[in-house]
This record gives structure tokens, sequence and C-alpha cells, in this order.
């Protein structure tokens, strides 16, 4: 019996054919409860009735006084250098990621937000360029947030922002 390279490799292709088989076979074939949520229990009717109850009691929040919030988070990573410190002429690389928190109004203040992109981060290299690093270590980063928001506030005409949060704020001296 002559054995011949197509032999062998259809013997080769025929072993894989059967290892993916028999695999796949045993991953589909056993299931474990590690992979699996387990059911919510189905309440009785007297659950139910109890549910729709207290739904009915409790206030409804989406009332047109309550008011939404909207969150824009599209100035990105900002790295800025502070004012030369007077005695060493050393200065501090600051990065911050800032976003805004907004009451929801139309669209026409996201615009607004998304057009001044630019603005908002000129304003924050501009007060960091400002300011020495140990002033704004002694400020903290509440004031600094504080006076921020009042700048930014300043170049806005349909609103207003409600807060600025910092995702990232270090100091590299």
């Amino acid at each position: 019996m002559k054995v011949t390279l197509n032999t062998i490799l259809a013997g080769i292709c025929v072993l894989i054919s059967l290892t993916i088989l028999i695999g796949t076979g045993l991953v589909l074939g056993v299931q474990t409860d590690q992979n699996f949520y387990p059911a919510e229990p189905v309440p009785t009717p007297e659950q139910q009735i109890q549910q729709a109850i207290q739904a009915q009691q409790e206030p409804n929040l989406s009332t047109e006084n309550s008011s939404e919030f909207g969150v824009y988070k599209n100035l990105g990573l900002i790295r800025a250098s502070t004012m030369a410190d007077p005695e060493t002429q050393a200065t501090a690389l600051v990065i911050v990621k800032p976003w805004f928190s907004y009451e929801e109004r139309d669209s026409a203040f996201q615009e607004e937000l998304s057009s001044k992109r630019d603005l908002f981060n000129n304003l924050f290299l501009q007060f960091f360029s400002t300011h020495t690093a140990a002033q704004l270590r002694a400020m903290g980063e509440g004031q600094v947030k504080t006076q921020l928001l009042e700048a930014i506030n300043k170049e806005l005409v349909l609103g207003n922002i409600a807060a600025i949060y910092f995702e990232e704020y270090l100091f590299f001296d």
C-alpha cells in the first residue's frame, strides 16, 4: 500500500474536523449554572396588587417642576502650563479633564455649548496660565471650579451650566 501526500492531508483534515466536532459538542453539552443568571421569581397575584398600590402612592418624579440635567463632556483632556513661580521660575503642567452639568433645555443651548468648545478650552488654558501651581493648590479644587464656572457662564447666552466636574485634575512639577 502506497501512502501519498494526499492521503496524509486527508487524514489530517479528518482529525481536525473530529476534534472541532467533539470540542463543540462538549462545550454545548455542558451547561453550568455560573454562566446563567437565576430567573426572577414570578410575583403572586397578591404581590402584584401590592406593587400596583405602591406605584400609585409614589410621587411622580417626571412632573413639569422637576428639572432634568444634561452632561457636556466634549472638552476632552486639557494640558495647561501654569504661570512661572516668581522665586524659582518653575512652571507646572496641569492636566484636567472637565465636564459640565447643565439644566437641560432645548437643543439650541446644547448647540451653543458645542459651538463654544474652543472658547471653553481657551478659558481653561488662560485660567491656569495666570496662576502659579502654588496659588492653584492653595485655592483648592472647589474654588478653581467656582472661578471657571463664573468665567464660562459669562460667555453663554442661552443658559448657564450648573456645575463643573473634573474627571482628572493633576499637577506635574
